[in-house]
C-alpha cells in the first residue's frame, strides 16, 4: 500500500526535474490536472509538468525576499514562521487541500528547493526526491539558455544543492541522479517509483520515452568535471561524494515508508564540504586582517612622511626668512669675504 505521504520533487535542473516528474506520472504519481500544468516550451518541448499554483506561490516567496531564482534569498533560520507569510500559507493549504482525494501526489517546482521549510510547515509528511546533475553540465545550460556565466551557474548549483541536502534532513528523500536514467532508465524511474510508494511498472515504451535523449545537450565525463578551472574543488567533491554514497540509496528490500538509508552518509558528505567552506572563510578573514595591518601600516608611514615632508617645508621657509634678514645680507657681504664661515 503507498503511504500517506506527498512528493516532492526537487532540483534547480528543470529538464531532469521535468524528466523526472514526467516518469513519475506515468507510474501513477497525481501531478495535477492536464490544464492545470506549463505547457511545453523551446527548451522543453515534452512539458515541464509544474503545477501552476505551486509556481504562483514560489515566485511569491522570491517577490517577498526581493530575490529571484537565479538570485537566491539569504534566509535566516525560522523565516517560514514570519508572520508577513501568512497570506501566502493560506494560498498554499487551500492548493494542498485541492489533492485532498488523491492517494499519491505530488509536485514538481524547481524554486521549491529553495523554500523547502515553507512546503514543511504547510505539509509536514513531504517525501523528497532530490534530482542532481553534474555541476559542469548545469552551469554550461545555464551560460547557453540565460548568458549566466560558469562561475556563477555553478554558484547557484551549489546554492540549490546545498539547501536540498540541509533543509531535507529528518525527511524520508531519496538521491537520483540525471546521468543514471540514461544508463538503465527503467531501473532508475523503477527505484524512485517504489520510494514514492508507487507500483514499479515494466519495459514499457512510455517509461523509456520519458528519458528524452534529445535533452541531453550536456553529457560531461568525469574528466571533463575534473579538469573544469572555473568549477570549484569543493563542488566537484560534494557532487563525486553525493553520487557515490547515493548509488546504494533506498535498496529494494526496504520499506517505501521508511527513510532512505543514506541519509546519514549525505549529512556526512555535506558537513564536510561545509568545513571546507569554514576553513576558506576563515582563511579569507585571516588574509583581510592581514591585509588590513599593512594597508595600516602603510597609512601610517605615509602620515610620517607628510609629517616629516611638513617639517622639511618648514625649515626651508626659515632658512628662507634668515636669508632675506639684514644680518644676512651684512655676512655675506662684510663677514664672508673675511672668512668667517659657519655662521649660518
Amino acid at each position: 500500500m503507498p503511504c500517506n505521504d506527498v512528493i516532492c520533487i526537487i532540483g534547480m535542473h528543470r529538464s531532469g526535474t521535468s524528466m523526472v516528474a514526467r516518469a513519475l506520472s506515468l507510474c501513477g504519481l497525481n501531478l495535477g490536472q492536464d490544464d492545470q500544468l506549463l505547457g511545453p516550451s523551446d527548451s522543453n518541448p515534452l512539458g515541464h509538468f509544474e503545477h501552476a499554483g505551486f509556481l504562483r506561490i514560489n515566485e511569491g516567496l522570491l517577490a517577498h525576499f526581493g530575490a529571484s531564482w537565479h538570485n537566491p534569498p539569504q534566509l535566516q533560520q525560522g523565516w517560514e514562521t514570519d508572520a508577513s507569510l501568512s497570506h501566502l500559507a493560506a494560498e498554499a493549504r487551500q492548493l494542498v487541500g485541492t489533492f485532498s482525494e488523491s492517494a499519491v501526489w505530488g509536485w514538481k517546482e524547481p524554486r521549491t528547493t529553495l523554500f523547502v521549510p515553507f512546503w514543511k510547515s504547510i505539509v509536514p509528511s513531504l517525501r523528497f526526491v532530490i534530482c542532481l546533475r553534474s555541476p559542469l553540465d548545469v552551469a554550461r545550460s545555464l551560460q547557453a539558455r540565460n548568458a549566466i556565466p560558469i562561475g556563477a551557474g555553478a554558484s547557484l548549483w551549489h546554492q540549490y544543492s546545498r539547501a536540498a541536502v540541509h533543509d531535507t534532513l529528518d525527511s524520508p528523500r531519496i538521491f537520483t541522479f540525471y546521468e543514471d536514467y540514461f544508463r538503465d532508465p527503467v531501473l532508475e524511474i523503477n527505484r524512485v517509483a517504489q520510494f514514492c510508494g508507487l507500483a514499479p511498472r515494466g519495459n514499457i515504451p512510455e517509461l523509456r520515452e520519458a528519458v528524452a535523449h534529445e535533452l541531453r545537450h550536456y553529457a560531461s565525463q568525469t574528466t571533463d568535471l575534473l579538469n573544469a578551472p572555473l568549477i570549484p574543488a569543493k563542488l566537484k567533491l560534494l557532487y563525486f561524494c553525493l553520487h557515490a554514497v547515493s548509488s546504494q540509496a533506498y535498496p529494494a528490500h526496504s520499506s517505501p515508508c521508511g527513510s532512505d538509508t543514506t541519509s546519514e552518509l549525505v549529512d556526512k558528505v555535506s558537513d564536510l564540504v561545509t568545513q571546507i567552506e569554514d576553513q576558506e572563510n576563515e582563511a579569507h578573514v585571516q588574509i583581510r586582517t592581514q591585509l588590513n595591518q599593512k594597508l595600516q601600516q602603510i597609512f601610517d608611514l605615509e602620515k610620517q612622511l607628510r609629517e616629516l615632508q611638513s617639517q622639511n617645508l618648514g625649515l626651508h621657509e626659515f632658512s628662507d626668512a634668515v636669508r632675506s634678514t639684514f644680518v644676512y645680507r651684512f655676512y655675506r657681504k662684510c663677514l664672508k669675504p673675511l672668512g668667517i664661515r659657519n655662521l649660518f
